[in-house]
């Protein structure tokens, strides 16, 4: 038997007369008894479920960043296709298919995965790394190197994600800014700085 589509073989047929064992090459089924199952894997399809605001900001066609725990700092590319038509009455959820670019084959149907996505996007605006953005006092703060010492600024966060964010005040394009050991600086701090590969 030959599939008419490219892809890979997910699930064989079993023979649930001989104990559930492969089939034999050559063995006989009945019409409609599933030999195998086979599936592009090339672009997979991720279901998500989005609940309050979110519902209400996500179509069809917006782009989104797929990322499993397998590939940390790495993320797969993708789009909104399909968003159902109604609310699921269990969860409350608005069912969303995402299709997701899989050139190399590293995700596989079943994995469970974060998916982003991207209702927004900026280009050329500053910003900086999410680790390197704290709450003090009510206030989002970052601390700029300045030789070594540190100072504490005080700054407005615009767009972002899990990894970047945007500062839309408060910050100088070239300024150098701590992304560790944030928790126990103050101003003025005296710090020792190492440079990161």
């Amino acid at each position: 038997m030959i599939t008419p589509i490219d892809g890979v073989i997910l699930r064989l047929g079993r023979d649930r007369e001989n104990q559930n064992q492969p089939l034999a090459g050559g063995q006989f089924v009945k019409q409609g008894f599933e030999v195998a199952r086979v599936a592009p894997t090339d672009q997979l399809i991720a279901d998500v479920d989005l609940v309050g605001q979110d519902v209400a900001h996500v179509t069809k066609g917006l782009p989104v960043r797929v990322r499993h725990y397998a590939w940390e700092g790495e993320s797969f590319s993708g789009k909104v296709i399909r968003l159902a038509p109604t609310i699921d009455p269990v969860t409350r959820a608005l069912r969303a298919e995402v299709e997701v670019e899989n050139p190399d084959g590293r995700l596989r149907p079943g994995m469970f995965v974060e998916v982003a996505i991207l209702k927004e996007q900026r280009k050329g605006v500053p910003v900086v790394p999410r680790e390197a953005v704290t709450d003090r006092g009510g206030k989002w703060v970052v601390f700029i190197l300045r030789g070594q010492r540190v100072t504490m600024k005080e700054v407005v966060l615009g767009l972002g994600d899990d990894d970047i964010v945007e500062i839309r005040d408060g910050l100088t394009v070239g300024e150098r800014v701590v992304i560790r050991g944030l928790e126990t600086l103050t101003d003025q701090t005296q710090v020792r700085v190492t440079e990161s590969g």
